[in-house]
């Protein structure tokens, strides 16, 4: 092998922490740098020399030691998060025959809702045809109108229930699908990282702090 082989640098790796990493001090974006040919990648806050030099401190660390974090923060709350799958399944059955009586609910409001709303529209017509008086047509009206607008209240939160299911439910097959690949292989990929991961936050003590997308489902920080 001749020299100019063995000085030959590695190429640059893909960067699957892309936009995910921030400092920890000041919050700013921090750059990925290579720091010589071996492909040892370093993530830096450039605060310093961008801002200020009181912005922040030097703050950095290893785009291994990161990974290392994020793979040991899932390998962490993998239990709970299968457990949470159990009770999931367990419950789905209850789940889904509550949303349907709540999709029943929804069907019967709006036609309750287009017949109060019909009997309000004849009521002026009953008031000038003489079949009701101006004391019965203000009451009847503000009957009919409080109704609806009972029932156009019950009708939304049962929408925006009903949204909030579709919507939970869709996350958390999304989320354990998510897990599960993860756990079952032992490399990280841009895909899988910014599937999990919201940020990554990088301490002047070289600590590192994984925020994942599901965090409100474990209900606490995900701490490496």
């Amino acid at each position: 092998m001749d020299e100019e082989t063995r000085s030959k640098p590695t190429a640059y790796s893909q960067n699957i922490l892309k936009g995910k990493v921030f400092c920890g001090k000041c919050g700013h974006f921090m750059q990925r740098k290579r720091q010589n040919k071996d492909g040892t990648y370093w993530f830096r806050c450039e605060s310093q020399w961008k801002y200020a030099k009181e912005a922040c401190v030097v703050v950095s660390a290893k785009e291994k030691d990161i990974l290392e974090q994020i793979l040991l923060a899932v390998k962490k709350y993998s239990d709970i998060l299968c457990r949470q799958a159990v009770v999931f399944w367990q419950n789905r059955d209850t789940n889904n025959e509550k949303h349907a009586a709540a999709q029943e609910e929804i069907i019967t409001i709006r036609q309750e809702l287009s017949k109060t709303k019909h009997y309000l529209r004849g009521l002026y017509e009953s008031l000038v045809s003489g079949i009701i008086s101006q004391e019965e047509y203000r009451q009847m009206k503000s009957d009919y109108e409080g109704k609806i607008a009972d029932l156009q209240d019950r009708g939304l939160k049962l929408e925006c229930d009903k949204q909030d299911f579709e919507r939970n439910n869709d996350a958390r097959f999304d989320l354990f699908e998510c897990l599960r690949n993860t756990t079952l292989r032992p490399d990280l990929t841009a895909e899988l990282i910014d599937e999990l991961v919201d940020k990554i936050l990088v301490y002047p003590d070289k600590s590192v702090e994984v925020i994942f997308k599901f965090q409100d489902e474990l209900e606490v920080e995900c701490v490496g």
